[in-house]
């Protein structure tokens, strides 16, 4: 016979205790709940960057055939990924007249920079021998118009201003051919050699993309806009709709500091840190002083359930020179197993396993600092380390992080069910086998077990009998298992056997059965009884 049976399991989330860590013993400043926003509360915002040289050594000569419309080339081949936060480039060259030197730099993209226009008449001196930086005070060839420069360089003798900006470069993608082009605005007179070149360009880092976070049974969002935290206070509990409690514990061998712009008292939910949101959002937000390195501030998040995924920003994970150079470490765990999540950095910081190193200033109301973490696993706690790595002093100083909304994949669990039948009697009298024939009282098993991790409530299944059978009043029994099914259920959904903790009744020519919880490796059984008709 074919089975008909449903299951709507809805899941129970169970509680654990609260897990203190603290890791190191002298510090830097922690940061609440999450990971670092470190950041020290006067730091200017920038984009992190990453700087790198380019050199083109190969000699050439710079003579009559060097003229304006048929240059002397040398390029720069440039394999990073990024965009142009900033350019300087130097150049060397021998010439016996300074001012007859023009030099031009295309990017990839094909955008073109004069830097010098040269002066002819009136800068006479020998090589040249220059930084073209756009932070110069001092624009180029109007030094001294006899002096002599160096032939010898890195470092360049000079720095000057070209005469049009390199920022016309700014926000380019760096890779690809960058081309230099050298000429002789007077090529029948005095004649040169260039010697080298050096591009320094400074890119800016790109923002990650976090992976999706997929949830096979949708998602569940703790938002700090709905919750209150008394401020300074370091462990905090909280309904996480109707799975149970997740629980904050927030630990420091540093001092919690008080800041009036980051909410005050630090533990606090504030609105201070903003990571880039529009319109700012409340965070839980940590404001300290730690007085060394090795210090940390351990944030444990307890779950209610098992969750099958999470993700969550981290604000401001970044770094002041001469200050704080933020680390925070994230961890998850399952049962007692470590389970690893995937963070993704901001422009500020990188990311080097479960760890992200804050080496960019970001502002705290900038997404600069920002660092996703995705936990694509189930996990049962999330454990966040917050400190300074070796780029910090050895007092850091201040610093401030928060923790924003936690987005956590809903439990669930694996139900597994089997149907079984055994005829009882067949009312022939003889032989010992018994037949399916019309008369005959049938026997069914409906068994449900929970395969998964995570207890289940609310199960329920259902089965229509057989057609051609009629339902035997008062034979539903329940239990562990089809052998033990030995508690009387009787026929309607009414009545305190409805709830001890199964239940199970005969309504419209099907048996529904129900049970409200379901531990994890639990079964529960349901046997009834049909005639043939």
């Amino acid at each position: 016979m074919s089975i008909n049976a449903t299951i709507n399991c809805q899941l129970q989330m169970f509680g654990a205790s609260l897990l203190e860590r603290v890791r190191g013993v002298a510090g830097y400043c922690i940061a609440l709940l999450v990971l670092g926003l470190a950041m020290m509360l006067n730091a200017t915002p920038a984009a992190a960057q990453a700087s790198s040289t380019f050199s083109n050594t190969t000699n050439g000569a710079i003579n009559s055939t060097t003229v304006c419309t048929n240059p002397l080339v040398r390029n720069f081949t440039v394999s990073s990924t990024g965009t142009v936060a900033d350019i300087n480039i130097g150049i060397l060259a021998t010439h016996t007249w300074r001012g007859d030197l023009q030099f031009t730099l295309q990017s990839p993209t094909g955008t073109r920079v004069r830097m010098t226009n040269g002066d002819t008449n009136n800068v006479s001196g020998d090589n040249f021998n220059v930084l073209l930086d756009d932070a110069a005070t001092q624009v180029v060839n109007s030094d001294s118009a006899t002096g002599n420069h160096s032939t010898s360089a890195p470092p360049y003798q000079n720095t000057f201003r070209p005469r049009a900006a390199l920022s016309a470069f700014n926000g380019q993608s760096a890779a690809g051919t960058w081309r230099l082009e050298i000429c002789d605005l007077f090529p029948t007179a005095d004649n040169g050699t260039f010697v080298r070149s050096d591009l320094y360009l400074t890119l800016a880092r790109q923002a990650g993309v976090a992976p999706a976070l997929t949830c096979p049974n949708q998602t569940i969002v703790f938002d700090w806009d709905a919750v209150t935290w008394t401020a300074g206070s370091t462990s905090n509990t909280y309904a996480l709709g109707t799975l149970g409690n997740i629980g904050f514990n927030l630990t420091t061998d540093g001092a919690w500091l008080n800041n009036a712009t980051f909410g005050g008292q630090s533990p606090v939910r504030q609105n201070g840190f903003t990571g880039g949101l529009s319109p700012s959002q409340f965070s839980l937000g940590q404001v300290a002083d730690q007085p060394s390195r090795a210090g940390r501030a351990v944030t444990t998040i307890t779950l209610p359930a098992i969750m099958r995924g999470a993700q969550f920003t981290i604000f401001d994970v970044d770094s002041n020179p001469g200050q704080f150079a933020d680390l925070v470490t994230v961890e998850g765990r399952y049962q007692g197993a470590n389970v690893t999540p995937t963070l993704t950095n901001g422009s500020a910081n990188y990311v080097i396993g479960n760890s992200a190193y804050g080496d960019g200033a970001s502002d705290n109301d900038s997404s600069f600092g920002n660092v996703v973490v995705t936990f694509s696993q189930p996990i049962d706690r999330i454990i966040i380390s917050y400190g300074n790595h070796a780029a910090a002093p050895v007092d850091p100083g201040q610093q401030g992080i928060a923790l924003h909304d936690i987005t956590f994949c809903r439990p669930d669990t694996t139900i597994a069910l089997s149907k079984t039948s055994r005829v009882i009697d067949d009312m022939i009298p003889v032989g010992s086998t018994e037949f399916n024939v019309p008369g005959a009282l049938i026997e069914y098993c409906l068994l449900a077990s929970n395969t998964g991790d995570t207890a289940a409530s609310n199960v329920l299944m259902t089965d229509a009998i057989p057609p051609e059978t009629s339902f035997v009043s008062g034979s539903i029994r329940s239990g562990t298992g089809c052998a033990n099914a030995t508690t009387v259920e009787d026929d309607d959904g009414a009545g305190a056997d409805e709830s001890d903790p199964r239940g199970a009744q005969f309504v419209s020519g099907e048996v529904r059965a129900t049970t409200s919880s379901l531990a994890a490796g639990a079964s529960v059984a349901f046997t009834f009884q049909v005639i043939v008709d």
